[in-house]
This record gives structure tokens, C-alpha cells and sequence, in this order.
């Protein structure tokens, strides 16, 4: 029934933000915690915009002296102000504690700071910075 309800729904929805991902099946079918971490592991696969965004630049900057991935200078420069994006990953191994303090620095800096899944970083780094300048 829903496969069919489903394609009919997203004709007549004017939400601009409508994903193609769903839950499917019907809500009664699922115990009430069931269907929301369902929901919760699709919209954790979407980037929020200011995610995008810094994704979208990292594309940019990453192998330029705007993109640092080496955890002491990104300590550093955070320090200083200049992260404008950090990006952490969620597995951040025995270095946690510098990530930490990276993200403190580079909110208190008003900078923004993002926990992505490994996979969104370039490949061996934990962290990236984005920096203002």
C-alpha cells in the first residue's frame, strides 16, 4: 500500500527540503523508539546546509595552505582564531582530547564545528580545519 501512497505524496508535497530517503512501512508496525531512530539514521546521513557548505569548500581548499589535517596546528591556529570550520570525525581515536580542545577554540573563536563520519574526510586525517585565512 505505502509504495504506492509514497510517490503520490512526494507529487502533492510543496516542502522544498523533502528528501528522497523514508521510512518505510507502516507507523504501527514499529515499536514508538523503532521509528524514530529510523528517522535519526537517515537524517544523519544528511548534511545540514553549514555543513554542506564546508564540505563544499574543503573541496576547494584541502591541499592548500586554507586546509590543515596535522592536530597540533590545527590546535594552534584555532588558538589564534583562524579555524573558520572544523570538521572531527566521529571516531576520533587516542587524540580525542585534542579534538576537543580544537572544537572549544574554535567555537570560542566563532568559528564552526562539525562531527562527520570518517568517510566524509580526506583519507588519514581525524580532523580537518578550514581556515579564515
Amino acid at each position: 500500500m505505502w509504495k504506492r501512497r509514497l510517490p503520490v505524496y512526494r507529487h502533492v508535497n510543496s516542502y522544498p527540503r523533502l528528501i528522497e530517503q523514508a521510512v518505510l512501512g507502516s507507523p504501527d508496525a514499529f515499536e514508538p523508539n523503532e521509528l524514530h531512530d529510523r528517522a535519526m539514521e537517515i537524517d544523519r546521513e544528511i548534511p545540514s546546509p553549514p555543513l554542506q557548505k564546508a564540505l563544499d569548500q574543503l573541496k576547494d581548499v584541502f591541499g592548500t595552505k586554507l586546509a590543515l589535517s596535522d592536530m597540533d596546528e590545527i590546535v594552534q591556529r584555532a588558538d589564534e582564531g583562524r579555524v573558520a570550520d572544523l570538521l572531527l570525525s566521529e571516531e576520533s581515536g587516542p587524540r580525542a582530547d585534542l579534538l576537543n580542545l580544537a572544537a572549544f577554540k574554535t567555537l570560542q573563536h566563532r568559528g564552526q564545528a562539525f562531527t562527520v563520519k570518517k568517510s566524509m574526510l580526506p583519507p588519514e586525517t581525524d580532523a580537518v580545519a578550514i581556515l579564515r585565512y
